[in-house]
């Protein structure tokens, strides 16, 4: 009774207890169906091969290649093998070897966890960069929350721009910048009246408050409440991109970043001023788990944030 083997698969027992070197030798044997020029080939002894083909035999239960005249020729096994190991090795070897990325071949949904802030000077200034290298790329920003470190602890995020400072034992960080805050009113605010500053002048006005994941105050609210000085009114919103066109319109004074009240001052007739006391300095963060912290398309991302600090 004939034998019908199965068709061959890279998970068939036998092959998948081989070493790549193996192999490889296995491959030379069935391209050259050859021992010396395989020996040649692999640079090793012909004994060496010899022994070599004999193990393979056993293992595989096939003679693979048999005598024919002079030289050697493949069994319809050893035939059948060529392909998909060549195939099997080729994967192998690229699998193992030092990964290599160009920005055009990125084809990733990136979800970052932003406050508008964030994006403003963070992203904002890379995103021209980021795609026209990576035309492939898609970026996602969703509002920082409470859950964000959970969520790209979990996976579900692939990286956060925040202000708080990082948990090294957690993630991994990059330090962009140093900020600090500045306040912000109209250009014709009743507050600029007054040649010296103090800070029951400020609270002669409402107050605008952006609301932050995580802080309770913003630093101006904070300031005051230390000094023991009440609040008359106090308006909070979320995110930053209203805030210029509130103050536009009302008495309004903002305490927002300098980056953000440079920004707002270019683009619309506000005025940034600093406080009767310097309020203090936070950092801003890049941050990423270590699932990605070797993956060479978020590397290649953090370069582009990185790039403009």
């Amino acid at each position: 009774m004939s034998v019908i083997r199965n068709k061959f698969t890279p998970t068939t027992p036998a092959l998948a207890s081989l070493d790549m070197a193996t192999i490889s030798l296995l491959l030379s044997l069935l391209d050259t169906q050859s021992v010396t020029q395989t020996a040649r080939h692999m640079g090793l002894s012909q004994p060496t091969v010899s022994r070599a083909l004999s193990r393979l035999r056993t293992s595989l239960q096939d003679p693979l290649l048999v005598r024919s005249g002079t030289g050697l020729v493949l069994t319809p096994y050893g035939q059948s093998l060529r392909l998909p190991l060549t195939r099997w090795l080729a994967e192998g070897h690229m699998l193992l070897s030092p990964q290599v990325i160009s920005a055009h071949q990125i084809e990733r949904h990136f979800k970052i966890a932003s406050t508008d802030f964030g994006i403003l000077s963070v992203l904002a200034p890379a995103i021209d960069q980021i795609t026209q290298n990576a035309p492939h790329i898609q970026i996602t920003v969703e509002p920082l929350c409470g859950e964000s470190q959970d969520r790209l602890n979990k996976g579900d995020l692939d990286m956060v721009i925040t202000g708080f400072d990082p948990d090294s034992s957690q993630v991994h960080s990059h330090f962009l910048f140093t900020e600090y805050c500045q306040l912000v009113a109209r250009k014709d605010h009743p507050v600029f009246q007054s040649d010296t500053l103090k800070w029951q002048d400020l609270v002669e006005w409402p107050l605008l408050r952006i609301n932050i994941p995580n802080l309770e105050a913003d630093p101006l609210s904070q300031c005051l409440k230390n000094k023991g000085i009440a609040l008359k009114s106090l308006i909070s919103i979320d995110g930053f991109s209203a805030a210029p066109y509130m103050l536009l319109q009302s008495n309004l004074i903002a305490t927002l970043p300098a980056t953000a009240a440079q920004r707002f001052t270019q683009d619309h007739a506000l005025r940034a001023f600093l406080p009767p006391e310097d309020f203090p300095s936070f950092g801003y963060w890049l941050v990423w788990h270590e699932r990605s912290h070797r993956d060479l398309a978020t590397r290649w991302l953090l370069r582009q944030l990185k790039a403009a600090f």
